[in-house]
């Protein structure tokens, strides 16, 4: 009888340590995805300045010819699109493999476990990518639009 309730209790314990097992494995990929997105906002962050921080001739010359504010800034935004497609490719090029060697490593160091991708932080994090590269975007433009253009080339050359 002794012997029963001992099976019992291991296999319990074995349910019990896979469970385990699996909750942290989805924190780890969890806190990978978190990862990987700060590493792409800083990315945004620095592509987006240098960007805009970049075309100040080219934003001088456009309006010089005619371009207005708003066609300035539906550039910007076209280009932004290329950004976000560029960056979600890159990190679901980086992260899926990355994530099946995490649970290929799991499962054969523990055995056969299923688990399931982060998909819920995945799209978030897609969705705050888009939030802060418009947002970033938009920041950027106004903060160089307000400027004087020709006086920061002048600025520039001298």
């Amino acid at each position: 009888m002794e012997d029963a309730k001992c099976a019992l209790v291991r296999t319990d314990n074995l349910v019990t340590l896979r469970e385990g097992i699996i909750g942290i494995v989805h924190i780890l990929l969890s806190c990978f995805v978190m990862l990987t997105s700060v590493i792409c906002m800083l990315n945004l962050f620095n592509s987006i300045r240098s960007r805009v921080n970049g075309k100040t001739r080219e934003f001088a010359i456009m309006e010089s010819v005619g371009m207005t504010k708003k066609q300035m800034e539906k550039m910007l935004r076209y280009e932004s699109v290329g950004i976000v497609i560029k960056s979600i490719l890159y990190a679901a090029l980086i992260a899926f493999p990355l994530m099946y060697v995490i649970q290929f490593g799991v499962t054969s160091i523990f055995g056969p476990i299923t688990m399931e991708l982060p998909w819920i932080q995945m799209i978030a994090a897609v969705l705050i990518t888009i939030l802060v590269l418009v947002v970033l975007t938009e920041y950027y433009y106004k903060k160089e639009k307000y400027e004087n253009i020709l006086e920061r080339i002048r600025n520039e050359s001298v």
